[in-house]
């Protein structure tokens, strides 16, 4: 019950299916460590084809993203809901502006090498969000890009899977009993 109160399920399945997307593609495209497995040469047009099809993709899903957000804000506001003063306001504007945002700071961050949070977390701060909602936000979002930067090095074979086979689990725990010490004090 604790899971489904807090983790809106479909638009973390909708998240998590690019994510998918995105390792699938990188997957066909092969990459210095594996080959492609449906033969791509690499650095062939079909390399590059494949390198470039997730932007479409991309758009498209934060097109999707930002109609749906759009269209809960409109039901709320017709159904007579009481927004707070620290609700947003997801109407067109407000949500081509946070489009905005997430292409500068995921590009930025993946020219810099830093964590998308870096920049996330900041910007939705300067937008008027509360300091825990840019918080959850900005490291909800960075479990994603590890995942994937995850992935990538374990198929061009950057990360030794034994030491991989001790820090993850380690990782996982540590995640959680911080969570509960947290928790138990605030």
């Amino acid at each position: 019950a604790y899971m489904s109160k807090y983790i809106q399920w479909d638009k973390f399945l909708f998240i998590s299916s690019g994510v998918v997307f995105l390792f699938i593609l990188t997957l066909l495209r092969g990459s210095k460590g594996t080959s492609s497995p449906v033969g791509v040469p690499s650095c062939s047009p079909g390399y590059w084809l494949l390198w470039f099809t997730f932007t479409p993709i991309a758009i498209i899903m934060t097109y999707l993203a930002m109609k749906r957000v759009s269209k809960e804000y409109t039901a709320k506001e017709s159904a007579g809901y009481h927004f707070t003063q620290s609700d947003r306001q997801y109407d067109a504007k407000t949500c081509f502006n946070l489009a905005k945002i997430g292409f500068f700071t995921g590009t930025t961050s993946g020219i810099l090498g830093v964590g998308g949070s870096v920049f996330t977390g900041p910007m939705m701060l300067s937008l008027g969000f509360q300091p825990e909602v840019s918080s959850y936000t900005a490291t909800f979002l960075g479990m994603f890009t590890s995942v994937s930067s995850t992935l990538q090095y374990v198929m061009i074979g950057t990360i030794p899977m034994t030491y991989a086979a001790v820090v993850a689990p380690l990782s996982v725990i540590g995640c959680f009993l911080g969570v509960h010490v947290v928790g138990n004090y605030i």
